[in-house]
């Protein structure tokens, strides 16, 4: 049993599907007898799940929708899960609940919940019976585009380290990276984008990938995987962008290439919006990435070659590139 399951059964009953910018939540309504039935499905049977203040939070906004103008008694919260005792702390958070079981694949319902909604009990039992047990997401914590940007970086520098054996500055430039004296010239500029894909070494490589594999997967599913890419490469733009003109305006001839920019693109984006969601965001907490941040930013500024313009761009760039998409509510928070 999966929610096309649900979402049939739902259908069948005359209720219309309205999409929310969380993955997870879904919700249905139906008009009947003068009154809006509400039903909010909540599919936390994967790794993700919502906190107590944050479900509430959720249930609250959706139950001031004006759209809905549903009256008491008439709107009913269908949680997913796996942990039964995740559900029943959910309980707490003031809202009607139903608790649909994975482990044991039974609908609980407990104490001063309704003992019915929309003639949907006896409904939603019986299709549990029929199509058997919960299919639960995969666990898997990795992402399709943010796995493929790290396999780009990874093999463009096995390729240039194999195909190119000359010295370390001259190889980078020949590759597409960042040098100061062309950059004014209008032909080169294709230098802020590929520059984002080129590495000094190994130790350049790793550190940048790292952060990505920890930190990328968390931006994606919150965004969406076009919105992530679209946030990442401009950051390495924006991050390219203020390396150039803290060069010249220094009057420096530099070499400069790395995904850091675009890296500190995906710190900054996630800072803000796990600030916006109250401070929490999956495993992620605002202490511990503005900890990240300053500690990655002052060990840039007293470590000889690293070019922290590239870094504060990136940085500033991701975090408005999100607050855009925030606005415009392409976000998974609410």
């Amino acid at each position: 049993m999966d929610l096309e399951h649900i979402h049939e059964l739902l259908s069948t009953n005359e209720f219309h599907q309205v999409r929310t910018n969380l993955e997870e939540v879904t919700l249905y309504h139906k008009r009947a007898e003068d009154r809006t039935y509400l039903l909010v499905l909540c599919d936390f049977s994967g790794r993700r799940k919502l906190d107590v203040d944050q479900l509430r939070h959720v249930l609250w906004r959706i139950s001031m929708d004006e759209r809905f103008a549903v009256r008491s008694g008439a709107m009913l919260a269908l949680l997913v899960t796996e942990d039964a005792a995740y559900g029943r702390s959910l309980i707490q958070a003031g809202f009607p609940i139903w608790i649909l079981d994975c482990s044991s694949n039974n609908l609980r319902i407990y104490e001063d919940q309704p003992d019915d909604f929309a003639g949907l009990k006896g409904q939603l039992e019986k299709l549990l019976g029929e199509k058997g047990r919960w299919k639960t997401k995969s666990s898997s914590q990795f992402t399709l585009c943010n796995s493929i940007l790290i396999a780009v970086n990874v093999l463009l520098f096995l390729a240039m380290s194999l195909l190119d054996k000359g010295d370390s500055g001259n190889r980078m430039i020949r590759w597409g990276a960042m040098y100061t004296p062309y950059m004014e010239r209008p032909q080169e500029l294709y230098r802020l984008i590929t520059a984002m894909f080129l590495h000094f070494d190994v130790s350049h490589l790793t550190s940048n990938m790292v952060i990505l594999v920890a930190l990328g997967d968390n931006l994606e599913r919150v965004l969406g995987r076009w919105q992530y890419v679209f946030l990442y490469l401009l950051s390495g733009l924006g991050a390219g962008l203020a390396s150039c003109v803290y060069n010249v305006v220094m009057d420096r001839t530099v070499v400069s290439a790395g995904a850091s920019g675009a890296v500190f693109g995906v710190i900054g984006g996630l800072f803000f919006l796990v600030i916006k969601n109250k401070g929490r965001l999956e495993e992620l907490t605002a202490s511990r990435l503005a900890l990240m941040i300053v500690y990655i930013l002052y060990s840039g500024f007293v470590t000889p070659g690293i070019d922290n313009a590239a870094h504060v761009g990136g940085l500033l760039t991701g975090m408005a590139i999100a607050f855009l998409l925030y606005l415009s509510g392409k976000t998974k928070i609410s």
